[in-house]
Parts: structure tokens; sequence; C-alpha cells
């Protein structure tokens, strides 16, 4: 188990995080770019919250910077933090996310590759390989029984709300015990 940490431990990354508040993309901010009548508009917003000025400006750009954004902060946090695995804790939906596109994908035999996110413990693209080599010995227990449950229950009754109520309870589980290993 993790050590013991109070709150004075987090002091630095916690006036961190709250000096990088005002450049986050808040909802409000979101709500303002869905609005944008052009993608120059909805790019001023993002502007605002400190990115620089798209090479491309195209929805596919905006994404893909916002993706970069994503992780560039996710390596920030682990980076600064105390204990990087309290950024697992945050991070572990993104696995999920992608482990059900990928089922879905694999059960309709469409390419997934626009509906990743690639912001979870394990990169898409090592994802993607080990689950179509159907070898994902590199993710958590909890994870890799998920994933073979899901297929199975797919490939069966090819319902997908039963595949993703058996990630989604995975997911809780393994969220909590990251939590937890953090004394969190």
């Amino acid at each position: 188990m993790a050590k013991k940490r109070s709150e004075y431990d987090y002091l630095y990354i916690s006036a961190r995080i709250h000096a990088m508040e005002n450049r986050m993309l808040t909802r409000e901010r979101m709500e303002r770019m869905l609005d944008a009548r052009t993608a120059e508009d909805a790019a001023k917003v993002l502007t605002e919250c400190g990115y620089e000025d798209f090479p491309a400006l195209t929805p596919a750009a905006i994404e893909h910077l916002l993706d970069q954004a994503r992780l560039e902060l996710f390596a920030d946090l682990r980076k600064a933090s105390p204990d990087p695995g309290i950024v697992d804790v945050f991070c572990i939906k993104y696995d999920y996310h992608n482990a059900k596109v990928l089922l879905k994908a694999a059960a309709m035999g469409t390419d997934p590759a626009g509906l990743f996110i690639d912001a979870g413990r394990c990169p898409v693209r090592q994802l993607r390989e080990d689950f179509e080599r159907e070898d994902l010995d590199h993710c958590t227990p909890v994870f890799r029984q998920a994933v073979a449950e899901a297929r199975g229950v797919l490939a069966s009754s090819a319902d997908p709300q039963a595949a993703d109520l058996i990630l989604d309870r995975a997911y809780y589980e393994e969220m909590l015990q990251a939590a937890r290993s953090v004394n969190s």
C-alpha cells in the first residue's frame, strides 16, 4: 500500500492546478465553442485558454490539439504529484472507453480509428494491437477479465449494452482500487 500522505504533501500540486484553472477549457467555454458559427470563432475560445494559433483550422486539428493538451496535462501532473498513481484514477476511464470502442468496432466490422481517446494508462496503438492479438497481458487483471467477459457477451448476445455494463462495473471497481491504493 502507498505511503500515507497528508494534505501538506499536495500543497504544491494543488496550487499549481489552481493557477492553471484560468486557462482550462471550462464547461462555459466548451458551450461557447459548440455555439460558435465558424471554426475560427471556436478557435478564438481556445486562444483565450492559452492555446497557440492553429496551423490548420479544422475540427480534426482542434480535436488533435485538445488531445495533445490532455496528454501533456496528465504527464505534467504525474511529474508534479507526490504520488503519480493518483493521476491513474482519472485516466482509467479512457482505457475502458477505448475497450468499448474496440469491442463494438470488432462486432460491427468497422474501423474505430476516429473514436479513440489516447489519454489512458495504455497508449491506444498498443491497446489496439494487443486487443487484436487477444493478448492484454500488460493490462490489469480486472481490465483483462472485463474485456474478455464483454467480448464473450457481445459475441453471444449481440447486446452492446450488456457489454457496456460489464466494462462499466470493472471500471468503477478498478477506479476504487486505484483510489484506495493512493489512500484517497
